[in-house]
């Protein structure tokens, strides 16, 4: 038989190009049949995902949302589809050719890949489940850190908090269903060949590129000429759930993908001109003067200290450290009671957010003086040299010896190797502090930590130390009530606030390091009255009494000074961030005419009310006694934000960020003529 020979049947010509189409549109019929089964099976999905975390959807969330949001969800799951089953659609062109071209592998090919992609999909939303659990968000730049991370230390970790065992069984039996399913479902052939065979030529064409519209169609997500953009996805109501439900778990882990490398390669900030970047660094510089240095419009003149500069400084960075737990009405939780009572007799900055939501876009920040913009800083090649505006090699200048303390591995994201690019001079991580087989795959715990802090304290020399603990995460191994955790009950006054989402043996883990840090205080400043400590938050911690704080509670962090250096002073600013404290620090530091390079404000000289970064936003009251928040992507709280506020302030975070980016991608020269006129 010739490769165009008719074998359809009862057929009305005996054209080769009628053969190859009815061929083809048999085949792809079959191939038809496993997108429909996968785009249900990721409406499914979404529908799942929707009904096991209901309980984290807004005020606004209702019945209509839900079907608003499954209806806009519909073009990315059939992107999706169809996209997974290319394979499928390609390898059945063949068949135009030879009616028994790959016979036998043809319904293998979608028999194992409906098996594999069925599975794969049930096995990405229960990961997104938890994942939203987690960071009240499906699949984001979060995820991508992941490749960076401690891999053994993650995996570990899901050992420890999930049923890990049960999950794997459960995943064997759903793809054992999705085997049997499969082979029954892909032995249906929706449009026999001999009825194809029996069409015309021109009906057969035509179904043709009908099939080819779909086709397309379903790969691009839309009709229309825009394509399905998960930018658009905000359709309903409910910012809290239905909203980053729309898109699949596998259409937001893309989503998330392509972000970052936009991200890194710089594609999303095109607005990145020589002219824009000068125009946001006189923007928040406040200067009017050309400059042919990036780095020149944030240089800075010390005042000279008001008081003799502390002779010891030690900067107390607390894993997950959110500030709610410090606020009188969660009093009575206990959960960071020394913190409060060194707040007591320091000054505390009441609304104070960190720069990043991740350890590692917070700390990088707070050492090199860049803000976070979206890059791992410590994976960027510019940052193998200190910035001007980095922390360490101001205070050496000083004359202070600069020290980094780290409860974890250096390895982990490259900390190290950033932290020694950055200036330090001593770098110590939980392979010098203790040996492996104290506290858990991230370290040792915060008491070993600090205690190894403490009995490094030397009068010698002046010194500068950093300190990074991190007990306060998952997964969570501390014996808390082993070490005294008296709280086993929701307190009375509280409890009609609380929901089914506390975990008292988590936010035990709060007090731990809350006391911890309460014994390292106190035992410095006994040995060394002259130390100045500042305590802060790497990030907001996950872990609330209920789902639903406000965005003050979900995003603010501690920010605590205490020692003889502040004595009887008072903040300026009722709002700060983490870049405020280098030049708050060096100002109480430095003698009149220091030269210096910063991007924040000195708390003590400086009346700030507003507070910017990638986290969100704080906003005092001139009367200081109501604070306006947001975190971004969220509403504003009860006193609700302007759209003109929100404007104002995303216009300095886009400022703040593309400085940043610029600075650390491409340097501090610009290339056009800062002579020329203002942008």
């Amino acid at each position: 038989m010739v490769p165009w020979q008719s074998d359809v049947g009862d057929t009305r010509t005996t054209s080769p190009v009628a053969v190859f189409l009815a061929r083809l549109l048999s085949e792809w019929a079959r191939d038809a049949v496993l997108v429909i089964v996968v785009i249900i099976a990721l409406i499914a999905a979404r529908g799942g995902l929707m009904m096991s975390l209901w309980a984290y959807a807004g005020p606004r969330a209702d019945g209509w949302g839900v079907v608003v949001a499954l209806i806009r969800g519909f073009p990315f799951d059939c992107r999706t589809g169809v996209i997974l089953c290319l394979p499928t659609l390609v390898f059945s062109l063949p068949v135009g050719w030879r009616a028994d071209a790959y016979s036998r592998a043809r319904p293998l090919l979608r028999y194992l890949m409906g098996t594999v992609v069925l599975s794969g999909i049930f096995l990405l939303t229960v990961i997104d489940h938890f994942y939203f659990r987690e960071y009240a968000n499906q699949f984001d730049h979060f995820v991508i850190g992941l490749v960076y991370d401690d891999t053994t230390a993650i995996l570990t970790t899901v050992w420890r908090q999930q049923p890990v065992l049960w999950a794997s069984a459960g995943l064997l039996a759903f793809i054992g269903i999705c085997a049997w399913s499969m082979k029954r479902v892909m032995r249906w052939s929706p449009v026999p060949l001999t009825w194809l065979g029996r069409r015309s030529l021109t009906t057969l064409s035509v179904a043709v590129l009908i099939s080819l519209t779909l086709i397309i169609c379903g790969a691009r997500g839309s009709v229309s000429r825009l394509p399905a953009q998960s930018k658009n996805v905000a359709v309903t109501a409910d910012e809290k759930l239905l909203n980053r439900l729309v898109l699949n778990p596998l259409a937001s882990l893309q989503s998330a993908i392509s972000d970052f490398q936009d991200n890194q390669s710089g594609d999303v900030y095109q607005f990145l001109k020589d002219g824009d970047i000068r125009a946001a660094a006189e923007r928040l510089s406040g200067s009017t003067i050309h400059q042919a240095d990036l780095d020149q419009y944030f240089a800075r003149t010390a005042l000279g200290p008001q008081a003799t500069p502390p002779r010891h400084i030690v900067i107390l960075v607390m894993e997950s450290y959110s500030a709610w737990p410090m606020l009188d009405r969660y009093a009575a939780m206990g959960l960071s009671d020394q913190l409060r009572r060194i707040a007591a007799a320091g000054v505390s900055c009441p609304r104070f957010i960190s720069e990043g939501i991740g350890t590692i876009f917070s700390v990088g920040p707070l050492l090199s003086g860049m803000p976070d913009c979206g890059l791992m800083q410590s994976y960027q090649p510019q940052t193998r040299r200190a910035f001007a505006t980095a922390l360490a090699p101001a205070f050496r200048r000083l004359g202070y010896r600069t020290r980094f303390f780290y409860s974890g591995y250096l390895s982990w994201q490259r900390l190290g190797t950033f932290v020694e690019g950055q200036g330090f001079e001593e770098i110590n991580g939980g392979g010098v502090i203790s040996d492996w087989t104290n506290g858990n795959e991230w370290g040792v715990d915060d008491a070993q930590l600090l205690d190894y802090v403490a009995r490094q304290q030397i009068d010698a020399s002046p010194t500068l130390d950093v300190v990074l603990t991190t007990s306060n995460h998952p997964p969570y191994s501390v014996d808390v009530y082993g070490q005294g955790f008296p709280l086993r009950a929701v307190p009375a006054a509280l409890q009609t606030q609380a929901d089914d989402t506390i975990n008292l043996n988590e936010l035990g883990h709060l007090w731990f390091s809350d006391q911890a840090l309460g014994r390292f205080v106190d035992r410095v400043a006994q040995a060394q009255p002259d130390t100045l400590f500042v305590i802060t938050g790497d990030h907001y911690g996950r872990r609330f009494i209920n789902r639903a704080p406000d965005p003050f509670e979900r995003s603010a962090v501690p920010c605590v000074f205490s020692g003889p250096a502040i004595a009887g002073r008072q903040l300026a600013a009722t709002a700060g961030s983490h870049l405020d404290l280098i030049p708050t620090l060096i100002e109480l530091c430095a003698p009149a005419g220091f030269a210096y390079h910063a991007l924040g404000h000195d708390l003590f000289a400086t009346p700030q009310a507003t507070a910017i970064t990638r986290v969100g936003a704080f906003s005092t009251s001139a009367t200081g006694s109501a604070t306006s928040a947001i975190a971004w992507g969220d509403q504003g709280d009860a006193q609700q934000v302007t759209p003109e506020q929100r404007a104002a302030w995303q216009r300095v975070l886009t400022d703040r960020t593309a400085i940043a980016w610029w600075r650390i991608v491409k340097g501090t020269k610009f290339t056009e003529d800062p002579t020329g006129p203002a942008p």
